[in-house]
């Protein structure tokens, strides 16, 4: 009979003992302040950025409790190690092995008693932990601190009890069990470091399916935390759980058994309970890891029942109206009146359906009443009709369902398995898991998860190449609970209330692809602009920003009705006469499936607020009040404006599916029309970008796939800001990706018509943002917002609720009065692209004007040489470059540039510009370059008339007698040497890969070794790129070879790129050698002072044939660059005889 009282003693002693110990302490202070760390890391990032972008605000120390105890575990489990390694070593050491085995304790009294002892030193700096985070988080914030907020309770219960006790429990019978077999407490030591880092690798890197088996920390079973739905674990957590305390307590009836201690016990029995502890520990795992993998059988299942059927034929539906009652958590009872229609090309005998497999189906009648036959298995409805319906032909259906939806039914052909992910690829959990939410507290009926019907097969919808988008009318009657809001598509119309139930109706006028139902108890704000409702519906805990934002509300509420005017105004009048903006938790899965994963927070008349979006953001701490330049509360409008223009740039900065206007945009356009054909991919990618940049004036990005790899993301999002100066985090995002060599080569390799999104989905996405979206950004710059927005329009008034082709569309542009049909032939139909070159760069000064200012002309003039169309700007700035230099440029109105065409561009300007550059939209160019830096002294002045605008110019290709090696050109090689390896500091930004042979630099510092960089003031025909490297000992070089057709005398001039950050003294002097057939030559090229250009490096005899010229890394400066030579025959001197002495450049 186990003593109790024996336990307790042994374990107070234990306590007392461990409590003594230094290392006790050094471990637990170093978890204390990794966890304490990590809560005022993840509280600065939320305070300093959340109210900057959503993106940002999903770091909220709020719902992270598990991220942080999860450092607080790992750091301990070290500290576990070296407090039980000691379980019989210590009693060795102190000579009381003789004592102790002399008292009348069993061995499973003596190890449960140091168990209880360890693990309560252990477990209780947990709970402390835990209360002085939420100590923190709740006082930090009454003292005017930017810093802390309090933990979600439930996630921080969770924490403290199902995640860190059997974590502690099952760390601490190994290491007993491990030293008391091995009795070396070094090579136990070892062992149990090794086996615990081994499981907790394996945890990182297996699929998650599998992870229940070795996740001893419990990080991938703790369910998201939220305010809306609180919980703990996820369903099959609490078995994995439960089965790592059984083992753990297996663990120690073991290490008891094996005790070399003698003491007369029941071994036998011992060892046998603890077998089945063990036995059932690990039931429970495989029980965990089961659910898991028959979740994803059955979604394997699913995924195969629908692909089977994905070429049956289905119908059209045309209307869908009726009825859908809500009982939170319980049932949902949906009673529908469907029109349908046959296709045009065929008769149907039955009628395919997809819907949720949750649902019981409790009857099908045509419009006489008939009952159908139906079958309903594996979300696939069969309805079998008593006789054909003809081709084209209308039917009338009547459909009654009830059930509890099942959430995971969704999005089935999805090209990103969140099962199958890694736990360090899982980032993209942070979109959130649940395509839907059926609970007691929330309802969040997607439409991913079918819960209407919806025709044919659930998997190839997004595939508009081979599918037509389906459009239909709805008008459905919902009961919620009394209390409850539900939130739709469009305005939702009070029809009843009584004390059980109140009921709802949503009957918008446009046609929809597809709908979405929100129902909680909800605080409501809501306004009419323009006779639209706009609502905003939130947690009742969660209002805090609307107050605080409240003083700008007037503000808001007129730019609102400014954009509707501009929407209005080109013909693309909001469809809706409603807008809700909807607060849903953060476990609703806030991605779609297919190739895309486009956003699924924007369902038709909807926008969908994460709650650690906006509902939780700081807008109480202004950072750029506080550490910027401070706001200038005396501007016109006052705080109240600039409140709303932290609003406008908020979601404006949301690239994880959340931005306002993109969601706007799709219930303007998107949710209206879609494109169908070959175009069909590109086409409504295209057009929804011109949709948002009506609404909001810039670009949208948003694609699941870059969360899979967010710290790379990140980081080269920081890369972006620094190096191109972008105006927002979607505009570093979209340079980020875009400029990526291997993003290009596709582009130029596939024309928009023949993409295969299936093959790479992610490439598809960057291929698109790159040449998409900036025809879509040269199409709303060159005709305007009210010509693009007429264009939609005339699409929608002969499309809308239909589907459209590339001639639908060329044809609504003619008739809103642009001419887009070369444009479109030439950027959909083939991968070649315009390339721009700048010359007859001319600048004088002009007669001042009759008011006496300054006047100076410039005129540039812009060369395609290429046979497809392109458009491009000229810009000019005031000032020398520097990092601010592309925000500081003035730029004319976009010009289209013809094949093979060329204009000049003047432009009349009250001062001289220092530098002049042509910014392409999409070229060969890929990025804009320098056309000439000016001379700003001694101006020389003309009496001529001064030229404004663009205008035809006669074409040529120019002359260049000299031949010419550019860092880009088959004559330019590099040799590397032997490679530097280090330490990087910081994060790596995405794989740039290589650049025709070397690889592509990345961030701003120097490389060790040569990498190409691109930029606008180096040379180049169309790309204007160059080669760089940091000093070393001259094993890495680069070679550029050209063909001398004669031999003689000839010039070797130099391009001097201007290399910003770099003083001009610092650059070294740099070691040439010029090799021909009759040997090698050293030259000096002084790079110190050397001016932005060509410079002449010297004279030199060359004999005919293959001519090098080889540049090292070695330099008494900061760096070495190549970037272009040239050879040009030196004046009256290039024959066999002539012979001379070179010159070479002073030193």
């Amino acid at each position: 009979m186990i003593d109790v009282t024996k336990i307790l003693a042994v374990a107070r002693t234990e306590a007392r003992l461990t409590r003594r110990l230094t290392r006790y302490w050094l471990f637990l202070a170093l978890a204390f302040g990794g966890g304490l760390l990590l809560f005022f890391y993840y509280s600065a990032i939320h305070a300093f950025g959340s109210a900057f972008s959503p993106t940002i605000g999903m770091i909220n120390p709020r719902y992270l409790v598990s991220a942080i105890g999860s450092v607080y575990l790992t750091g301990f489990t070290i500290g576990v190690i070296f407090l039980a390694f000691d379980v019989r070593a210590r009693d060795v050491r102190e000579s009381m092995v003789e004592v102790l085995d002399a008292r009348p304790l069993t061995n499973l009294e003596l190890i449960a008693g140091r168990f209880i002892g360890l693990l309560l030193c252990a477990w209780i700096p947990v709970i402390l932990l835990a209360l002085l985070l939420q100590t923190l988080g709740w006082l930090l914030p009454l003292v005017g601190s930017p810093l802390g907020r309090a933990i979600e309770p439930v996630s921080l219960i969770g924490f403290a009890l199902p995640m860190t006790l059997p974590a502690l429990a099952f760390n601490f019978a190994l290491v007993f069990t491990i030293t008391l077999l091995v009795r070396h407490r070094l090579i136990a030591a070892l062992l149990s470091v090794a086996l615990l880092a081994g499981m907790y690798w394996a945890t990182i890197t297996w699929p998650a399916i599998h992870a229940p088996y070795v996740d001893f920390l419990g990080m991938t079973m703790m369910d998201f935390p939220s305010d809306i739905v609180p919980s703990m674990l996820r369903p099959e957590g609490w078995l994995q759980r439960a089965g790592y305390l059984a083992f753990a307590l297996g663990l120690v009836g073991i290490a008891a058994v094996i005790h070399p201690r003698l003491d007369g016990g029941r071994r036998g029995l011992t060892a046998g309970i603890s077998a089945g502890l063990m036995i059932i520990g690990l039931a429970s795992l495989a029980g965990a890891s089961g659910m898991r993998g028959n979740a994803l059988a059955r979604a394997e299942r699913w995924t195969a029942a629908h692909t089977a059927r994905v070429a049956d034929p289905f119908p059209d539906l045309q209307t869908l109206s009726g009825s859908v009652g809500i009982e939170p958590g319980k049932n949902l009872t949906v009673k529908l009146r469907i029109r349908l229609q046959a296709p045009a090309e065929m008769g149907l005998d039955k009628l395919l359906f997809t819907l949720n497999p949750g649902f019981t189906v409790d009857s099908a009648s045509a419009g006489d009443g008939a009952a159908l036959s139906i079958t309903h298995a594996d979300g696939l409805l069969d309805i079998q009709l008593p006789q054909p319906l003809p081709a084209g032909e209308s039917l009338d259906l009547a459909l009654e369902y009830h059930g509890s939806p099942v959430v995971f039914f969704a999005y089935l052909d999805s090209s990103l398995k969140m099962e199958n992910l890694k736990t360090s690829d899982a980032q993209v959990g942070l979109l959130g898991f649940e395509p839907g939410v059926f609970d007691r507290r929330y309802v969040a009926l997607m439409p991913g998860i079918h819960w209407l019907p919806s025709a044919g097969a659930a998997v190839g919808r997004d595939d508009t190449r081979k599918r037509r988008r389906d459009f239909f009318t709805i008008d459905l009657e919902v009961g919620v609970p009394s209390d409850w809001i539900v939130a739709g598509p469009g305005k939702r119309t009070p029809i009843d209330k009584s004390a059980d139930q109140a009921r709802f109706r949503f009957a918008p006028r446009v046609d929809l692809p597809e709908v979405a139902l929100l129902a909680s108890e909800f605080k409501s704000y809501a306004t009419e602009i323009d006779g639209i409702n706009f609502e905003v519906l939130v947690h009742p805990d969660h209002d805090q920003n609307l107050a605080l934002l409240g003083e700008s509300r007037d503000e808001v509420e007129r730019w609102v009705a400014d954009r509707l005017e501009i929407n209005r105004t080109a013909g693309l009048d909001y469809p809706f006469d409603a807008f809700t903006l909807v607060e849903v938790p953060s476990r609703l899965r806030s991605f779609q499936g297919g190739w895309r994963l486009n956003t699924a927070l924007a369902p038709p008349g909807l926008m969908l607020l994460r709650e650690s979006g906006f509902p939780t953001a700081r807008f109480d701490f202004d950072i750029g009040n506080s550490f910027g330049n401070k706001r200038d509360f005396d501007q016109e409008g006052g705080k109240a404006r600039i409140d709303r223009d932290r609003l406008i740039g908020f979601f404006n900065n949301d690239v994880s599916g959340g931005n306002l206007f993109t969601g706007a945009a799709q219930s303007i356009y998107a949710h209206r029309t879609s494109a169908y054909g070959p175009d069909a991919i590109a086409l409504d990618y295209t057009l929804e970008e011109l949709a948002t940049l009506i609404l909001s004036g810039q670009r949208s990005y948003f694609s699941a796939h870059l969360f899979t790899s967010i710290n790379q993301t990140a980081t080269s999002v920081i890369n972006s800001i620094q190096g191109r100066g972008a105006s927002s985090v979607t505009d570093a995002l979209i340079t980020a990706f875009t400029t990526q060599t291997k993003v290009w080569d596709a582009a130029l390799q596939t024309p928009l018509s023949d993409l295969d999104p299936y093959a790479d989905p992610q490439k598809t996405i960057d291929v698109l943002t790159l040449k998409a979206g900036k025809l879509a950004q040269a199409i709303y710059d060159s005709l305007g917002p009210e010509t693009t927005g007429r264009m939609l329009a005339q699409l929608l008034k002969e499309r809308a609720g239909q589907s459209f082709t590339r001639t639908d569309l060329v044809t609504a542009a003619a008739g809103a009065g642009g001419d887009l049909g070369a444009l479109f032939d030439d950027w959909f139909g083939t991968a070649d692209l315009p390339g721009f070159i700048a010359d007859n760069v001319e600048f004088y000064r002009l007669p001042d004007t009759e008011s006496g200012e300054s006047a100076y002309q410039l005129l540039v003039r812009v060369r395609n040489d290429e046979p497809v169309t392109g458009f491009a700007r000229v810009a000019w700035t005031m000032t020398a470059e520097d990092q601010q230099d592309y925000a500081n440029r003035t730029r004319s109105e976009p010009f289209r540039v013809d094949g093979r065409s060329a204009v000049r561009f003047g432009t009349v300007l009250s001062k001289p510009p220092v530098a002049v550059y042509v910014e392409p939209y999409l070229a060969l160019n890929r990025e804009d370059f320098l056309a000439q830096t000016l001379a700003t002294e001694d101006i020389q002045e003309r009496q001529v008339e001064p030229v404004n605008g663009v205008m035809p110019t006669p074409w040529d290709q120019g002359s260049d007698d000299r031949i010419i090696v550019d860092d880009l050109d088959p004559g330019f090689s590099a040799v590397m040497g032997a490679k530097v390896s280090g330490m990087r500091l910081l994060g790596q930004g995405i794989d740039a890969g290589e650049d025709q042979g070397l690889p592509v630099a990345t961030g701003q510092g120097i490389p060790a070794e040569w990498r190409r960089r691109a930029g606008r003031n180096t040379f180049g025909r169309y790309r204007h790129t160059l080669a760089y490297i940091r000093p070393g000992k001259g094993d890495n070089r680069v070679i550029m070879k050209a063909q001398i057709p004669a031999a003689g005398n000839w010039e070797l001039e130099f391009h001097m790129p201007l290399i910003p950050y770099i003083p001009p003294d610092r650059r070294g002097i740099w070691p040439l050698t010029i090799v021909t057939a009759e040997g090698r030559e050293e030259v000096n090229f002084n790079a110190n002072g050397s001016i932005n250009g060509w410079i002449l490096v010297g004279e030199y005899y060359l004999p005919a044939g293959e001519v090098s010229v080889e540049l090292t890394d070695k330099t008494d400066g900061t760096l070495v660059v190549a970037d272009a030579i040239a050879w040009s025959p030196a004046n009256g001197n290039n024959t066999d005889d002539a012979k001379q002495d070179e010159q070479e450049i002073a030193q």
